[in-house]
């Protein structure tokens, strides 16, 4: 769904890249045999607005998915100010739980969700999460911090709800 104005930043070492939305959307659903409530948020970027000279001829169009799952009840997850927090991007099993993809895909650590609020099937939330430098994939950059606010679309369709 994403709206104008929603932008995904990436504040590297050497200065802010930021992108438009292409699109927004996320499904949220109570997961009842497993007693979870499940969230995945997923953007795909579309311009640049502002891109920095080691990649600006990379025309990237980054895409980023988060897959959150906790105890909280679904009346919980889309309230206002309710906070979801993944803090790696890959489970206990060695399973994506969120995927960063810019010139190549890679997990985003240290991710937060923050849900800003709720409009019938529209979820204003902001984002936020870091991810191994597009440009310098071996560490010897800081990591990349990653931010979006956006409006996504809610979809209630739960034929996929998982990231890997």
């Amino acid at each position: 769904m994403a709206k104008d104005g929603d932008l995904l930043k990436i504040t590297r070492f050497n200065g802010v890249e930021t992108f438009t939305l292409e699109s927004a959307s996320c499904r949220i659903w109570r997961d009842d045999d497993a007693d979870l409530t499940r969230a995945v948020f997923e953007l795909k970027g579309k311009a640049a607005v502002a891109t920095l000279p080691d990649t600006c001829n990379r025309k990237a169009k980054p895409t980023w998915v988060l897959e959150w799952s906790g105890k909280k009840k679904l009346a919980q997850v889309l309230a206002a100010g309710a906070v979801l927090r993944v803090p790696k991007g890959y489970s206990d099993d060695d399973e994506y739980l969120t995927l960063f993809h810019y010139a190549d895909d890679e997990p985003s650590d240290k991710n937060t969700v923050e849900i800003v609020s709720v409009t019938g099937k529209k979820v204003r939330a902001k984002l936020t999460g870091q991810t191994l430098d597009a440009n310098f994939y071996d560490g010897s950059k800081p990591a990349m911090k990653l931010e979006v606010s956006a409006t996504f679309a809610w979809n209630e369709d739960l034929s996929d709800g998982q990231v890997g």
